[in-house]
């Protein structure tokens, strides 16, 4: 297990959070928490309000104000089409069919409740860089393999150009 204080099995100096989407939020607690450990973050499809703002406020203008009426009418689970057109637009029909299964609404707060999670204060957080990949919502699903280089790339370069407050062993 994996602790904040430093005290735990792992036998890890350096960490870098991948989060993905709605994860974003939680993980910048997590990144506060271990920010003595932590040497990147990488957002994935993330969108990250600023303090004190809900999950709509990070949203385009029409989205922002249909939203509210949207999840009081029909919840947080969207329609099998909206799933497989804004999430699954370009899976295999087979995964797409497993993500519309294994969906699962989240809760109503995720998205109207402000967040009063700051980004950590580690060096080399800011934005540095921004990476495209030409998939949808699900890069994991859909392009693993370009996700998995813009990972490896990331991580090559912490290793590469170690901030003044970490230095990253090549392991």
């Amino acid at each position: 297990m994996l602790s904040t204080d430093g005290n735990d099995d792992w036998d890890v100096q350096h960490i870098v959070i991948v989060a993905h989407s709605l994860g974003g939020l939680p993980a910048l607690c997590v990144a506060q928490a271990l920010s003595h450990r932590l040497v990147g973050f990488v957002a994935v499809g993330a969108a990250i309000p600023r303090s004190g703002k809900s999950f709509m406020s990070v949203l385009p203008i029409p989205k922002r104000w249909l939203l509210p009426f949207v999840l009081r009418k029909w919840g947080t689970r969207p329609p099998e089409s909206a799933i497989r057109s804004g999430l699954c637009n370009d899976l295999a029909p087979e995964q797409a069919d497993d993500v519309v299964r294994s969906f699962v609404p989240e809760s109503l707060r995720i998205y109207t409740a402000p967040v009063h999670a700051l980004p950590p204060t580690v060096p080399k957080l800011s934005p540095q860089s921004v990476r495209i990949l030409d998939t949808g919502h699900l890069p994991m699903l859909s392009d693993p393999d370009g996700l998995r280089t813009v990972l490896h790339g990331f991580v090559g370069e912490l290793v590469a150009k170690p901030s003044a407050n970490h230095s990253v062993d090549r392991q």
